[in-house]
C-alpha cells in the first residue's frame, strides 16, 4: 500500500505542475484565465492539504492485501478532492482579500500571479509587490543528480514555496540565458544551440552562466553546458523570481527562440537589464506595421501587407491587396497557425475559429506571391559590420515551409545585381 501511496504522490506532483504551467499559459491549452481559477464541482468535499497522507488513503495492516479496485477508487476520491480545493480557494472570499495566510496558501497551491491578478480585478505586477512585501517568496532545491554519492558539478535548481533555499552563491559576475522550452512548431532545437554556445563563449569570457529552461531534453540542460541550470517554466513570474534571487548582470533573450523573445518586454519593463537584441528591436521586427514603416525608409520593395484584429478588418484588407493572402499570427516563428487563404470564405474561417487575436497580436495579412523563387539569407550584424554566412535558394516555390523544402548553396537562377 505504501508503495501505491509513493506512487501516487509522484502523479500528483507531476499534476501539479502541470497545472502550473496551464495556469501560466492558459492561452495555449484553450483555456480563459477564469474558467481555469474558479471551476469547481461543489458536491466534493474539502480537505485538509497539510495532512501527510490523503485522507481516506489509509495503509493496509500488515498481512493484509488491500483490493486493487479500492485503492484506485481512494486514490480517485483524494486527487478529485485536491483539485476541487485548490479551485475553491481561487474563488472563497477569504481569497479575494489576498490575506498573508490565504495568499501564501494560494502560492503554495500553484496559483500564478496572473491567476490571482485575474481573480482580484487588479493587475499581475501588484500581486507581485505585494506577494514580495508580504515576504512571499519562493525558494530553490537542489536536484540531486548525483544520488548523495558525490557533489553534483552543475546545480539544477526547481522552485518552490518552502523554508529551505538551497541556492548557491559564488560571488561572480553572472549572465542569465532564457532557453527554448519544450521544442514545437516555431521552437526547433536550433534555437538551443545558440543558447550553448552563448553559454561557451560567456564561461570563456569569465562569466557565471546562468540557463534558464524547462526541457530536459535540451543539450542545454546539460551539465557541462552552464554553471547553473533552472528547471522553471518560461513565464516573466518565474523569470523575475531567479532574477531576483541571482540579480545578473543581464539577460540575454535573444537566442531561445520565441518563447524569451515574448518576455522581452516584460523583462525590461520590470528593470532587467537586457543584453544583445533590445525589445524595441525585437517589436520592430515582429510588428508588421513598424517593419514596413522601416523597409519604406530603407528603400526597399515589399509585398503588399496589412492587420487586423477582427475579421471585418481582415476581410478589408484582403479586398485591398488582392487574394490569394497568406494570414497568421503576430510575434510568432516556424509558420505556426500561419495559413494560405484564397477567399472570403476561408478568411472567415480563420479568423473565427483558427487563432486567439488581441488589440497587441493583431493578425498579419499579406498578399502571397505565386510562382515565385524563395530565398534564405543567413547573416549576423554586430550594428556596424554585417557579415552574411550563406545565401541559399529553395527548390520549390515559395510558399512551401523551409522544414519542408531543399536549398542548394551556391544560388542557381539569381543574378549578380539581385546578389548583390
Amino acid at each position: 500500500m505504501q508503495e501505491s501511496f509513493d506512487r501516487v504522490v509522484r502523479d500528483w506532483d507531476s499534476l501539479v505542475r502541470c497545472r502550473a504551467y496551464v495556469a501560466r499559459n492558459p492561452e495555449k491549452a484553450r483555456l480563459r484565465s477564469n474558467e481555469f481559477i474558479l471551476s469547481t464541482d461543489e458536491k466534493l468535499r474539502n480537505i485538509d492539504l497539510q495532512s501527510v497522507r490523503p485522507a481516506g488513503l489509509q495503509p493496509a495492516e500488515p498481512g493484509t492485501a488491500q483490493p486493487a479496485e479500492s485503492q484506485t477508487a481512494q486514490t480517485a476520491e483524494w486527487g478529485t478532492a485536491e483539485c476541487n480545493s485548490a479551485g475553491r480557494t481561487g474563488h472563497s472570499p477569504m481569497f479575494q482579500r489576498t490575506g498573508h495566510s490565504q495568499l501564501l496558501r494560494a502560492k503554495k497551491l500553484g496559483f500564478s500571479d496572473r491567476q490571482l491578478a485575474f481573480a482580484m480585478a487588479t493587475r499581475e505586477n501588484e500581486i507581485r509587490e505585494q506577494r514580495k512585501s508580504a515576504g512571499i517568496l519562493p525558494t530553490y532545491r537542489l536536484v540531486d543528480t548525483c544520488a548523495a554519492e558525490f557533489e553534483a558539478y552543475t546545480p539544477y535548481y526547481y522552485s518552490t514555496y518552502g523554508d529551505e533555499n538551497e541556492r548557491r552563491e559564488s560571488g561572480k559576475r553572472k549572465i542569465m540565458i532564457l532557453g527554448g522550452g519544450p521544442n514545437r512548431i516555431g521552437q526547433g532545437i536550433e534555437f538551443d544551440y545558440c543558447c550553448v554556445h552563448a553559454a561557451f563563449a560567456l564561461r570563456e569570457l569569465g562569466f557565471e552562466t546562468i540557463m534558464v529552461n524547462s526541457n530536459p531534453e535540451t543539450v542545454s540542460t546539460d551539465y557541462d553546458t552552464s554553471d547553473k541550470l533552472y528547471f522553471e517554466p518560461l513565464t516573466l513570474e518565474d523569470v523575475l523570481n531567479i532574477c531576483d534571487q541571482e540579480k545578473p548582470e543581464g539577460i540575454f533573450v535573444q537566442f531561445g527562440g520565441q518563447t524569451p523573445l515574448n518576455l522581452a518586454d516584460g523583462l525590461k519593463t520590470a528593470g532587467v537589464p537586457i543584453l544583445g537584441t533590445q525589445p524595441e528591436s525585437i517589436e520592430t521586427a515582429e510588428d508588421r506595421q513598424l517593419f514596413a514603416a522601416m523597409l519604406d525608409k530603407l528603400g526597399l520593395r515589399q509585398t503588399p501587407s496589412g492587420s487586423a484584429i477582427t475579421t471585418d478588418e481582415a476581410v478589408a484588407v484582403a479586398n485591398k491587396i488582392g487574394y490569394p493572402v497568406l494570414v497568421r499570427p503576430s510575434f510568432v516563428l516556424g509558420g505556426r497557425a500561419m495559413e494560405l487563404v484564397y477567399n472570403e470564405e476561408d478568411l472567415r474561417r480563420y479568423m473565427t475559429s483558427a487563432i486567439d487575436v488581441t488589440p497587441d497580436r493583431p493578425v498579419l495579412v499579406d498578399r502571397f506571391l505565386e510562382d515565385a523563387i524563395e530565398v534564405d539569407v543567413d547573416c549576423i550584424s554586430d550594428g556596424e559590420t554585417t557579415v552574411i554566412g550563406a545565401i541559399m535558394e529553395h527548390i520549390e516555390e515559395a510558399g512551401i515551409h523551409s522544414g519542408d523544402s531543399a536549398c542548394v548553396i551556391p544560388t542557381f537562377s539569381l543574378s549578380q545585381k539581385v546578389l548583390n
